[in-house]
């Protein structure tokens, strides 16, 4: 207890709290957890952040082996975002989400809309990327087809066949990505999804109170 003239606060000394098992696994593309954090402190004063996730290149030229987020801080009404490849059409991605009440419950699913202007489904097995590829590329060449007979028909107005081209490009960039995401899935399981829950003393100062793995600023001060 620290005590001034005025003034009396209780002061509690915590270490932060590690969160095992929040990662996907083996016919497990979703994963949904409920912890329970000691002392929890004000839950409106609570904070959720997400970290990036590292993984091996697929080449020597490929540089873009770490997953950003748009945005890192997760909200009741936002989750975060992570994907895997900045500079391309993106069709699959990781939801994380964080409940924060009496209890912690996270979430976090690996999404993919293989196809455009159709619902994003969640991958329920990250086993299942190849046949989820497969189908991309089908996909592809269905399309393919399509644009090239509405290009040569008499039917088919202006408008109708930039529709039918405008699908085929999308498809294709989906497509030329499927190699890369293959390489890349089965390095998401078993690994921790690093989500930061903090508690917010003021705007200048913060606590960690749980974490589900070690930040990449954290290592590096080890």
């Amino acid at each position: 207890k620290i005590s001034t003239a005025s003034h009396s606060h209780w002061l509690t000394l915590r270490k932060p709290v590690k969160i095992e098992g929040f990662q996907l696994g083996a016919n497990k593309g979703a994963v949904k957890m409920d912890f329970e954090i000691p002392w929890m402190p004000n839950p409106a004063a609570l904070q959720a952040n997400a970290g990036g996730i590292k993984f091996e290149r697929q080449n020597k030229e490929d540089y873009k082996q770490r997953a950003h987020l748009e945005p890192a801080e997760i909200t009741p009404n936002q989750p975060a975002r992570m994907y895997f490849h900045k500079d391309a059409d993106r069709f699959l991605w990781m939801d994380i989400a964080v409940d924060v009440r009496k209890k912690l419950r996270l979430q976090a699913a690996l999404v993919m809309q293989p196809v455009p202007n159709q619902p994003a489904i969640v991958l329920e097995d990250p086993a299942m990327m190849p046949q989820a590829a497969a189908y991309v590329r089908r996909k592809e060449q269905q399309a393919k087809q399509e644009n090239e007979q509405a290009q040569v028909s008499k039917q088919a107005n202006a408008d109708e066949k930039k529709a039918f081209k405008k699908a085929a490009t999308a498809m294709t960039d989906r497509a030329e990505l499927t190699g890369y995401y293959e390489f890349l899935v089965p390095q998401l399981v078993d690994k921790d999804i690093p989500v930061t829950i903090t508690y917010a003393l003021n705007e200048q100062h913060r606590i960690v109170l749980a974490y589900t793995a070690e930040s990449e600023e954290t290592k590096e001060k080890k």
